[in-house]
């Protein structure tokens, strides 16, 4: 005599009240197992933080030409040396990263300009969740001189205008 389960699996029995128990038992322990087999990590990050927290990253002088991931920047605020920039990218399965970082030369013109990338590293996730994010950068290193009142124009790749940036020390 055999029996199949709603998970899928044949049992044969030998002894009836026996393996009615054993049945019972272990039919809880093959769904879990199913269960978890198939589960998925939902876990994005910004930067190196856990998704929707408020955490500052810093933006760096180095190598901008270096190309990321897709994505989309749908908003910038500035508001004294913090650049908030909201983005939509796709994802949603694994940790996300970003950098801002900024030419190291910059042009003569008055106010002086820089060229600024936003990388984006999805780190191999394939998920397609459209993912909307907020990002904050504290972004003194990319002022043209470190004085008050030192201006100088961002040309952030994928943004339409350029941003006009006045460095404070406060």
């Amino acid at each position: 005599m055999s029996q199949h389960l709603a998970c899928g699996t044949k049992f044969v029995y030998l002894n009836s009240n026996y393996n009615v128990m054993y049945s019972f038992r272990l039919i809880p322990l093959v769904c879990l197992f199913m269960f978890l087999s198939c589960a998925r990590k939902n876990n994005v990050t910004e930067g190196n933080s856990t998704h929707n927290e408020n955490v500052m990253l810093y933006a760096t002088v180095g190598d901008h030409t270096e190309k990321g991931d897709a994505l989309t920047i749908r908003e910038i605020k500035l508001t004294g040396n913090v650049l908030k920039i909201s983005v939509t990218y796709s994802g949603g399965c694994d940790k996300h990263t970003f950098s801002l970082v900024g030419s190291p030369n910059i042009s003569k013109s008055m106010p002086p300009r820089r060229a600024v990338n936003l990388i984006h590293k999805a780190q191999g996730d394939q998920c397609k969740k459209a993912v909307m994010e907020d990002l904050w950068f504290e972004i003194s290193e990319l002022a043209y001189k470190k004085e008050d009142s030192s201006r100088i124009w961002l040309d952030l790749e994928g943004w339409k205008q350029a941003i006009e940036y006045t460095y404070s020390s406060k």
